[in-house]
């Protein structure tokens, strides 16, 4: 299974809900958005240039002072997108996003797993929300809204961005026990958040030790020619 890397992201400094942004071109085959919205405002549809088709990874992640945290994708995506547009509900009264144009994914079921926090504690220490790969060498994505500001990613998370207090992250190469991203906030305060994690390609030789060992079955050998 080849693992599945980031080709690039972006995070607009200024980030409109329901105007198209501009991202560099693609090349992956799996676009990932995520998006951290104000309080009371929930994505409704994501769309891009090319007529990829985006759906929910799961549950979004809600807070009274945070706002909403929600991850979008679009699996087997066509190359060459350069615009994605954010449709949304409600008043925005703060917004971020960040847009992942990721390659060697899983054409058919990217997702892996995929977990989303709401509601939590009063903290400058966060945890979660934590997932656990099926497959080795994922590519995970996290994001939390904050009361306050998320920075420091841990866990073996990298940064991506902070943008109006909310943080954004992705940890490549993951192990298939259970990975939690953590942040510190400051000042302390209400949080939620989502991960979600995606999956390789996978890859298969009619001379791997399935076929030798005789677990397969042979090919046809009947060869038409038109």
């Amino acid at each position: 299974m080849a693992n599945p890397t980031i080709n690039h992201s972006t995070f607009p400094a200024t980030f409109t809900t329901g105007t198209a942004q501009t991202v560099p071109s693609s090349t992956g085959n799996l676009s990932v958005v995520t998006v951290c919205l104000g309080i009371g405002a929930t994505v409704t549809s994501v769309t891009d240039n090319k007529s990829n088709s985006y759906v929910s990874a799961g549950t979004r992640g809600t807070d009274t002072h945070g706002g909403d945290c929600e991850i979008w994708y679009a699996k087997n995506a066509a190359t060459g997108i350069t615009s994605v547009t954010v449709n949304y509900s409600g008043a925005v009264n703060s917004a971020g996003c960040g847009f992942y144009d990721i390659g060697s994914a899983d054409t058919v079921s990217p997702l892996d797993a995929y977990n989303s926090l709401s509601n939590q504690a009063v903290s400058g220490s966060l945890s979660g929300p934590s997932v656990t790969p099926g497959s080795s060498g994922d590519c995970i994505l996290t994001c939390v809204a904050t009361g306050g500001t998320a920075s420091a990613p841990g866990g073996g998370f990298t940064l991506d961005a902070s943008t109006n207090g909310d943080g954004f992250a992705h940890e490549l190469n993951a192990t298939t026990s259970a990975q939690t991203p953590t942040w510190t906030q400051s000042p302390t305060d209400t949080w939620c958040g989502a991960t979600a994690a995606f999956k390789g390609a996978s890859t298969f030789s009619p001379d791997d030790d399935g076929w030798r060992a005789g677990k397969m079955s042979a090919p046809d050998s009947t060869v038409s020619v038109w």
